[in-house]
């Protein structure tokens, strides 16, 4: 009985918590560092420490709303699927551009740290930041790397992608919705997709693409670099 009282207020506490980030957030005009994410986070971690609710505790309520979330992931199939005429034409090509933007992305993270004495799990943790955070964390694990330094670069990421991105494109008079959601959603995965899901549902589903397809992609290439890399520095 305690518990799911216990599951009860956790989730209607995270509930109203998210409404009233959200609600800041948008009056904020979209300011990436109220993003709900952050915001929340911030909220989370508070009660945390300043209360004696234990993380276990917390998790009581807080494992039904990560279930919702695979929910929300499944359903972004639907924008996809909305857009699965303009992809079929010229599928082929798209892959080969996504498959070396999600390179260069990951190679761009990185740049220069691995011969600046920069500590390898620093670096590592830094490689797979344009993708989902459980993408990512579940890569820095296999890697060795720090997973939490992961999860807070791909936040920081798509929060700052989803605040600019409109902003660039717009500069460049990028005006092809298949460019402008792929780009977006490459760069700053799930942020950039809610937020276009908010008002452009065609740009919407070809980021959900783009995001996926880039997850897919650097699970596959990051840890064969990985290992290339490990064997030439021995």
């Amino acid at each position: 009985m305690m518990s799911w009282l216990l599951a009860g207020s956790t989730i209607l506490a995270l509930v109203v918590c998210y409404r009233f980030t959200l609600w800041a957030y948008r009056r904020s005009g979209a300011m990436p560092l109220l993003h709900p994410v952050f915001s929340l986070s911030a909220i989370v971690f508070a009660i945390l420490i300043l209360t004696p609710l234990s993380y276990v505790q917390f998790m009581e309520g807080g494992q039904y709303l990560l279930r919702c979330l695979e929910l929300a992931i499944v359903a972004l199939a639907l924008p996809i699927y909305r857009s699965i005429r303009q992809l079929a034409s010229g599928f082929a090509r798209l892959a080969a551009g996504l498959a070396l933007c999600s390179i260069l992305l990951g190679m761009l993270a990185i740049g220069p740290l691995p011969w600046m004495g920069i500590d390898e799990a620093v670096w590592l943790s830094l490689a797979p930041k344009s993708v989902t955070t459980p993408v990512a964390y579940t890569l820095a694990e296999m890697m060795g790397a720090l997973a939490p330094i992961s999860a807070l670069s791909v936040s920081i990421t798509g929060a700052m992608g989803a605040f600019l991105g409109p902003y660039v494109l717009a500069k460049l008079a990028v005006e092809d919705p298949v460019v402008r959601g792929l780009s977006q959603g490459l760069t700053a995965h799930a942020f950039a997709t809610a937020k276009l899901l908010e008002n452009n549902p065609v740009e919407a589903g070809f980021s959900a693409l783009g995001m996926g397809l880039n997850a897919i992609m650097t699970a596959l290439w990051l840890p064969l670099a990985f290992a290339a890399f490990r064997a030439f520095s021995l």
